[in-house]
């Protein structure tokens, strides 16, 4: 149910996706947004073998490597797992606050 969720998320563009951003603590802040730092490496990783990528088949092979990945990425970052994840994710579509602490959290990120 989550890996459409993610793959879409990581392999278009950006954060999309409703709780207050009260509800979500500066750990589990930085915590997210170190896992979608992970998954936005994993995503310029497979997007040009996306695109080269020569029929549907080989496609969904690399799109199911890719959302492998990101699971494994986002599972690797303490206090987050993957539905912690999507939470945030969907959160900040609607939450203009926490999408910024999202944002200004991955600014000061040392990468």
């Amino acid at each position: 149910m989550f890996r459409p969720m993610i793959a879409a998320a990581a392999l278009s563009a950006g954060l999309a996706f409703g709780a207050a951003a009260q509800d979500f603590d500066d750990a589990q802040v930085e915590a997210f947004a170190t896992a979608a730092l992970a998954v936005q490496d994993i995503r310029e990783t497979y997007a040009p073998r996306l695109e080269a990528a020569g029929d549907p088949d080989e496609q969904a092979v690399l799109m199911d490597q890719a959302t492998a990945e990101m699971i494994a990425a986002i599972e690797a970052i303490p206090q987050i797992d993957v539905d912690g994840y999507n939470a945030i994710a969907t959160a900040t579509a609607t939450d203009p606050e926490l999408a910024s602490r999202v944002v200004e959290t991955m600014e000061s990120m040392d990468r």
